[in-house]
């Protein structure tokens, strides 16, 4: 279960190089704002784009000219158990 968490407004980094973002950057950046989890197969259907398109947009103008400082990647899985032990169990605490 994804709890909504409220986003910080998008701002635009300091583009010293002369970089301005375009429809499609937005459009990118809007649509990952909405919704997280999209992959980039998501994203190029839900805008009507190549995935070609979407996946170079995203490498080169989204997180190459610094559009976002990072991401976080969530793992979910049924069927694969990665949780890691206390360091303390077993040890008498």
């Amino acid at each position: 279960m994804f709890y909504e968490v409220p986003r910080e407004p998008f701002e635009l980094p300091d583009l010293t190089e002369g970089f301005s973002p375009d429809d499609l950057d937005v459009k990118i950046l809007g649509k990952k704002q909405e919704k997280s989890v999209s992959s980039l197969k998501d994203l190029s259907s839900l805008l009507g784009v190549s995935f070609k398109d979407v996946l170079y947009y995203t490498q080169a103008h989204v997180i190459g000219k610094g559009l976002i400082e990072g991401y976080t990647f969530i793992f979910i899985s049924r069927t694969l158990d990665l949780r890691l032990p206390h360091p303390w169990k077993g040890q008498g605490f």
